[in-house]
């Protein structure tokens, strides 16, 4: 084992520059593994700081501020948004004609949105998120309505999956009764569910009475990856 000590004194490891994360190559020849360089180069995807190669590709050495940076290294930063903000003079309306039947949400505003996950708003059925990339997602979704008859609302995320094109309810969902016209509930609900590229999600309503009109004040719904 060694032991360098100095209370005026520091360690310089080797420097130079990293083009690429995956080579074996460059800037080191068949790389030990565990070998540690400081990168000077800098760019958005490869930073600036100390890199060791772990058998498959040169990682960084992780602080708080770099965070961010190394989620988009390991391509993980992926994630959109959509929503509805409504003064409370002036909600939009779904009409939900029969009870026990879902009505898609098709008046959503495209918020952020980042790497390849993308919106369809232009869908008939309901306004969509289509997730990028395969991975481990987090749904959230939180609104404000009111109802014009006294009932009960479900509100849930339905996915699609690109492998087969039919859509089904997730357990990401929440049930508020409104207690008499005009009434207005909020609710929320999240979880975690593993979707592949393609695949789709969107906001659906179903109301335990017929002829329900449903005004809806704010919604946010978003997906953000979390894991591979």
């Amino acid at each position: 084992m060694m032991d360098i000590q100095s209370t005026d004194k520091g360690l310089l490891v080797p420097r130079m520059v990293i083009t690429d994360v995956d080579s074996d190559q460059t800037p080191v020849e068949n790389p030990a593994e565990g070998l540690m360089i400081f990168n000077t180069g800098s760019t958005d995807e490869i930073p600036t700081g100390f890199y060791y190669w772990a058998g498959e590709k040169w990682n960084g050495v992780t602080t708080g501020e770099s965070i961010f940076t190394t989620n988009q290294q390991m391509q993980m930063f992926e994630a959109a948004e959509l929503y509805e903000d409504n003064p409370i003079s002036s909600p939009s309306s779904i009409s939900l004609n029969n009870s026990n039947t879902y009505y898609g949400w098709v008046e959503a505003m495209e918020g952020e949105t980042f790497g390849t996950t993308t919106t369809d708003l232009e869908n008939l059925v309901a306004d969509k998120i289509i997730v990028g990339q395969d991975g481990l997602y987090k749904i959230e979704l939180c609104a404000s309505f009111s109802g014009s008859n006294n009932a009960q609302i479900e509100t849930v995320v339905f996915h699609t999956p690109v492998s087969t094109g039919v859509a089904s309810k997730t357990r990401v969902r929440f049930l508020r009764k409104l207690a008499s016209a005009g009434d207005i509930g909020t609710g929320s609900a999240n979880g975690l569910i593993r979707l592949y590229e393609g695949d789709a999600l969107d906001v659906r309503f179903s109301p335990t009475s017929w002829g329900e009109d449903l005004e809806i004040y704010n919604l946010n719904f978003i997906v953000n990856k979390v894991g591979e």
